[in-house]
Formats: structure tokens, C-alpha cells, sequence
């Protein structure tokens, strides 16, 4: 599934779409947050942002250096579908009935075991 930079380039621009759902939710969410919330969702943001960045980095530098990339093990490709489905499976249910803050957390947990797993290869 990812044997090429261009594959792992695409998966982690799948990863940033979702990501950037998960931001414009939490901005909405944010508005009229009682102040209890408030900090956890600016903590989220914060989060989220960051692992926008680290994406599109990691993106920056695969596409600059050329890198040939080793093949995932067999272990390694069946945890990052699983990821995958868990993100695709979140906005889903994020067309269907709406982020709260159980879907936000499930998207970044996802990613960020995408994150992981690509970022060990």
C-alpha cells in the first residue's frame, strides 16, 4: 500500500483532509463553549494544527528528497488500513449526525496512528 513516496504522500494528504475537518469542527464547537470547554478545545486545536503541520512537512520532505521508501511490513500495512477505515468511518459519521467531541477524538487518534505508523517506516 505504501512502497512508494507517492503513496505515502497521498495517505498523509487523506490524513490532512480529515484533519482539516476536525479543525473547522472544533472552531464551531469553540463558539459559545462554556469556559470548562473552552480550554479543552483550544487544547485540540492547538493538537490538531500541529499534526497538520507535522503532515504537510513530512509531505515537504518526501517530495524534496526523492527518498525511496522501505515496503511496510505486513503488520505495519493491516494497523494503517485499520487507521484508515477509523478515519473514513468518523466522517461518515460526521456527514450523518454531526461531530461532537467523541468523533473529534476518534479521527485524531486515528491519524495519529497513521502518523506513527508512517513516520516509523
Amino acid at each position: 500500500m505504501f512502497d512508494t513516496p507517492a503513496e505515502l504522500i497521498t495517505a498523509n494528504e487523506r490524513a490532512i483532509t480529515a484533519l482539516n475537518q476536525v479543525l473547522a469542527r472544533l472552531h464551531k464547537l469553540l463558539i459559545g463553549a462554556l469556559p470548562e470547554e473552552n480550554s479543552f478545545l483550544q487544547a485540540q486545536i492547538s493538537r490538531t494544527t500541529s499534526q497538520i503541520d507535522l503532515l504537510h512537512i513530512s509531505n515537504a520532505h518526501l517530495e524534496a528528497a526523492g527518498v525511496g521508501i522501505e515496503p511496510l511490513s505486513p503488520e505495519a500495512k493491516a494497523d494503517l488500513i485499520d487507521a484508515f477505515r477509523e478515519v473514513d468511518q468518523a466522517i461518515i459519521q460526521n456527514a450523518i449526525i454531526g461531530a461532537g467531541i467523541d468523533t473529534i477524538n476518534d479521527v485524531f487518534a486515528a491519524v495519529a496512528k497513521i502518523g506513527s505508523i508512517t513516520h516509523s517506516a
